[in-house]
């Protein structure tokens, strides 16, 4: 079959959405009300024979549009869509099937979904799905099923997903901490279209510098080493069955959801991990990861920056921790010099702090912005320290503009890696105010691409895995 043409999918300049309809909660009258507030600027062909309006534009039979249509979504019953993709011959060479029900749900399906490419490849159809969410190209105007609400706003970031839940909760998500998206394909069962297929092009495509993936299986194994291979860009992925004893669990589960075996376990993690590819363990390892790639400056890699960690925090007990989970993640936190310490004595009482590596500052730190400018500048001073985990809290900090102005300032003139752990210990179902100022100061932070986390395993595993990274390129 020819390569797929993915302009056609990015860039239609028309739609067709069989199985268009009036019924609410139907897949063809949820997409088509997505793609219609996202303001899709193409013209779109609702399909339907009973010709009814649908959000005031009128219905078709694919067979009377009177022109080649770009790209045409699918979301009639699973045993319709063979049908429909032959009617698809000879009018577009781009489908996205969003229908589930194929061979996720058993043998019958498993043969329909057989038939549906065979159809696609005699007719040279490129096929996206089924079982899917399909697209989010905010520069071409096109959205996932229930997108309709998504950022308009480009970014640099790719993700790719055989879920379409996550592919939805990885904008939504993403969104609080200010990551914009190049592209999210949401593919599904993958019939034709697979994720390799999808890498190749995103590894040329010059909007994208990073891609964040989840998978549960790939066909072309072949294809994938290749691709993978020949990959330059940082490639985070988020591979089910991969970790634990409940390997069989998680096969039988990937199995129910797009028909995927999730294949063993130890031949993946190797696989990747030889071609300095990201494995993580949870969706907000994926989420966090991406953050602390897209915010974090490319580092040198004949540096290894993981044993260069310096760590700022109020309290004896929150450096300890903090330590005890950079260990864990192969981080170490390096002593400071004698000439440091000395010098910080200056600023940092030696009662109730700790004057060392990890850093108590104790009350200056709270107090104020300046005299927190000339503790940084001292601490990463220390010739053995490169990189800094801060530690926060929202309702103990008196001025965190002012800390959050003295990061940025510093962050700007020495553009080293910045990391801050931003706690909160209230409950703020009943504290609103809390919650209120821990998202503006949060924001304030992503603004200046200095990454905000909540605890400290998410911070520094999120770190750790970005320093990995930089670390192992070839």
């Amino acid at each position: 079959m020819l390569p797929p043409d993915f302009k056609t999918f990015f860039h239609p300049k028309s739609i067709a959405i069989i199985g268009a309809s009036t019924k609410p909660f139907k897949f063809g009258n949820l997409f088509l009300k997505a793609i219609l507030d996202f303001q899709y600027p193409g013209k779109i062909f609702p399909v339907n024979p009973r010709g009814e309006k649908i959000y005031g534009l009128d219905s078709w039979m694919l067979e009377d549009i009177p022109e080649p249509i770009d790209l045409v979504y699918i979301t009639v019953p699973a045993k319709q869509v063979p049908e429909e993709i032959q009617k698809c011959a000879g009018r577009t060479k781009s489908v996205i099937i969003l229908t589930a029900g194929f061979k996720e749900t058993g043998e019958e399906g498993k043969k329909i979904e057989e038939k549906c490419a065979e159809i696609a490849r005699k007719n040279g159809i490129r096929v996206i799905g089924p079982n899917c969410f399909g697209i989010y190209y905010a520069k071409g105007g096109i959205t996932l099923l229930p997108g309709g609400n998504f950022p308009k706003e480009s970014g640099n970031i790719a993700m790719l997903s055989q879920s379409g839940g996550h592919s939805v909760n990885f904008v939504l998500l993403g969104q609080s901490s200010d990551l914009k998206f190049s592209k999210v394909i949401s593919y599904g069962n993958a019939l034709d279209l697979d994720f390799p297929d999808f890498l190749e092009y995103l590894n040329e495509d010059p909007e994208t510098n990073i891609v964040a993936a989840y998978i549960e299986g790939v066909r072309n194994i072949r294809k994938l080493k290749k691709v993978i291979k020949d990959f330059n860009k940082p490639l985070i992925i988020w591979k089910c069955g991969l970790r634990g004893e409940l390997l069989h669990d998680t096969a039988r589960a990937a199995a129910s959801h797009t028909g995927f075996l999730a294949g063993n376990s130890e031949i993946w993690k190797g696989f990747f991990q030889q071609n300095n590819i990201l494995l993580v363990d949870s969706f907000e390892e994926l989420l966090d990861t991406t953050k602390a790639l897209a915010y974090l400056p490319a580092l040198d890699n004949t540096i290894d920056y993981r044993n260069r960690i310096g760590v700022i925090g109020g309290g004896g007990g929150i450096g300890i921790a903090i330590t005890d989970v950079s260990n864990r993640f192969g981080l170490r936190i390096p002593k400071l010099s004698e000439e440091v310490k000395e010098n910080l004595k200056e600023y940092i009482p030696i009662e109730g702090t700790s004057i060392n590596n990890p850093l108590d500052t104790g009350n200056p730190m709270f107090r104020w912005g300046s005299g927190y400018r000339k503790i940084l500048n001292i601490f990463m001073g220390d010739p053995n320290i490169s990189v800094l985990i801060n530690d926060l809290i929202v309702d103990y900090v008196l001025d965190l503009r002012a800390i959050h102005r003295v990061l940025r300032d510093y962050k700007e003139e020495f553009n080293i890696p910045i990391v801050i752990i931003l706690r909160k210990l209230l409950n703020t179902l009943n504290n609103v105010a809390l919650e209120r100022k821990y998202r503006k100061i949060r924001d304030k932070f992503h603004a200046s691409q200095i990454p905000v986390f909540p605890s400290f395993n998410r911070g520094v595993c999120a770190l750790a895995n970005y320093l990995n990274y930089y670390k192992n390129i070839k």
